[in-house]
């Protein structure tokens, strides 16, 4: 593991059987085949880790399903259609999820209660507080951005001002919502916002090299103390204490990990990985997978549908 404090270069070693690949031989980059069906953006139950909540898509249609998958039994149901983005999934038995819409909507873990929460269209991004009855989302109007957080029933309690949501995460303690933020034309970083006070804090700061170095998700650990959070190079972990950061799993072209969740006991991963690889000069074969792994990046296992 590779361990730093502060903004600095990071020197990245990539894992067995994982390249990036050259740059396209074709005048309009690389042509991208796909498998029958993709598998997206999932989510733990928060109270039940062999369980989860994930997007499958139909390549050839572009159907999104909203879906549930339990481990331990096997069993894979429908809870409805077209999403767009990660769902979060509530201690109190209610997914949040953006529809076609571009609206927030929820909808219990049975498939019961589909319910409209938002109506101005242009909202995203939208998590659950630790007792479920907040959540945070983020609207946009034009070229401005608020972050709102609403009772569990849709009414807007606040207004969040100078941070703008964006696949963010809200602490246990309820006294941390993170997002990634851009800092400069060369330097991004992951921050955190005191939803009572307002203050914002930075949590770790990373040069951008190129696109691969931009910050996208977080998830904090249960004890709101450790913060993990991905580029699209690499899976981090902050510890708050003392803002030490460490590398626990590098990827690249051939592993690129996208969505991640943090179980309810903190002790596993789940992401959504695009497995990809070169077949002919200039095109490469992508699938999205979903993985679970322990909360150090260790005993990765695929989940087979």
């Amino acid at each position: 593991m590779l361990f730093f404090s502060c903004s600095k270069d990071i020197a990245f070693s990539l894992e067995g059987n994982c390249f990036d690949f050259p740059p396209s031989t074709g005048p309009f980059g690389y042509s991208y085949q796909y498998p029958a069906s993709l598998y997206l953006a999932p989510c733990f139950n928060p109270n039940n880790s062999n369980e989860f909540v994930y997007v499958r898509e139909t390549k050839s249609t572009g159907q999104t399903e909203l879906r549930i998958k339990n481990r331990s039994t096997g069993n894979d149901y429908l809870l409805t259609t077209s999403i767009f983005q990660k769902p979060d999934w509530g201690r109190n038995g209610w997914i949040l999820f953006n529809h076609g819409d571009n609206n927030v909507w929820k909808i219990k873990s049975n498939g019961d209660s589909l319910t409209q929460l938002t109506f101005t269209s242009s909202c995203f991004d939208a998590v659950w507080n630790y007792a479920g009855d907040r959540y945070v989302f983020r609207r946009t109007d034009g070229a401005n951005n608020y972050s709102i957080i609403a009772d569990d029933e849709g009414n807007p309690l606040d207004t969040l001002p100078g941070f703008i949501l964006s696949n963010g995460s809200w602490s246990n303690d309820s006294q941390k919502i993170s997002s990634p933020v851009s800092t400069g034309p060369s330097s991004n970083a992951i921050i955190s916002i005191n939803p009572n006070t307002g203050q914002i804090s930075e949590v770790a700061a990373i040069e951008i090299g190129d696109a691969k170095d931009i910050i996208s998700y977080s998830d904090w650990f249960p004890d709101s103390q450790r913060l993990l959070w991905k580029t699209s190079r690499s899976f981090f972990i902050t510890d708050l204490p003392g803002l030490q950061t460490q590398i626990i799993k590098t990827f690249c072209d051939t592993k690129l990990y996208v969505v991640i969740d943090i179980s309810g006991d903190g002790s596993k991963i789940i992401a959504s990985r695009w497995d990809q690889k070169l077949i002919g000069d200039n095109t490469i074969f992508s699938e999205s997978n979903i993985y679970i792994m322990n909360a150090d990046g260790t005993g990765e296992v695929k989940i087979h549908f």
